[in-house]
């Protein structure tokens, strides 16, 4: 069985589209919104005429790039967990209604049950070079206390207004130097949230080390590409090196960090999905 766990916000119609071109047979759907936007009727009718389609109650409003988005992952993990069979078979998935399918829906099932856990990692905190990243390491390794402060005006509704407090807040933050290392003993990775793992990799995560490093990493800058890779790594579970535009089972193209991912037309999807053989999805697509 395959569950997609997939985070959404205002544009729902994209989960939609999603979820209709991924249901099949031994496919589940898990699906959180965040809290400061309304479930739309699409959606809702959607989950009302399909039994394998599950809407959270269970929401928290979402900073992107924030511990928000860990705790909303940690929510879709919970409730999977308890929907999951005891033979840990099933495969985990994460998606947003961004992701692209590059394969029908058998084929996508089948391809992340031959897979199994896939996890995507840049590389140990401190070794990435800032030409492989897109966000700097040092939030990690050292991180700023106002940090928290700064993300939880990362918000939807008012880019720039986020963006003059988050610059005036790490202004204040470089005068005054207050820097803090956590944990030096411990080894943080940093790598894509878009991953997939078993339900028998995930149960086997040491759960005291969660509560531990969402202590930790509320202060840092994007804590949920930290947060999973980290712990998976502490718990014995192995992650997969970045090749190329491959991030895990993901193509996304990085290759000017300040516009962000690139995003593509529908049209050049084709194209795609015959020359990235390794990919089960893409990101980021228009529609």
């Amino acid at each position: 069985m395959v569950y997609y766990l997939i985070l959404g916000a205002h544009e729902q119609y994209r989960i939609v589209s999603l979820i209709k071109m991924l249901d099949c047979e031994e496919v589940g759907f898990i699906v959180h919104i965040d809290s400061d936007y309304e479930l739309k009727e699409d959606l809702i009718g959607l989950s009302e005429s399909r039994p394998n389609i599950h809407i959270l109650t269970e929401r928290v409003s979402c900073n992107w790039s924030g511990l928000t988005l860990v705790k909303a992952m940690l929510i879709l993990l919970n409730k999977v967990e308890s929907l999951s069979g005891a033979h840990g078979a099933d495969i985990y998935q994460f998606l947003s209604g961004s992701c692209w399918p590059l394969h029908s829906a058998e084929e996508c099932r089948d391809l992340l049950v031959k897979q199994g856990t896939n996890v995507h990692c840049w590389g140990k905190m401190g070794d990435c070079k800032e030409s492989d990243i897109h966000l700097n390491g040092r939030f990690v390794r050292k991180v700023w206390l106002f940090d928290i402060k700064m993300m939880n005006f990362r918000n939807y509704k008012s880019k720039i207004f986020s963006s003059a407090i988050r610059n005036l807040v790490r202004g204040l933050h470089l005068v005054l130097s207050t820097v803090v290392t956590i944990n030096k003993e411990f080894l943080f990775y940093k790598g894509s949230q878009w991953f997939s793992i078993t339900t028998a990799d995930w149960k086997s995560v040491d759960k005291n080390l969660i509560q531990e490093k969402l202590d930790q990493l509320k202060w840092a800058k994007a804590p949920d590409e930290v947060f999973f890779q980290s712990i998976f790594s502490a718990s014995n579970i192995g992650l997969c090196l970045q090749r190329k535009n491959l991030y895990a089972n993901h193509y996304i193209d990085w290759s000017n960090p300040r516009l962000g991912p690139v995003t593509y037309d529908r049209d050049e999807i084709a194209v795609l999905s015959k020359n990235e053989k390794d990919c089960i999805f893409i990101r980021k697509v228009k529609l």
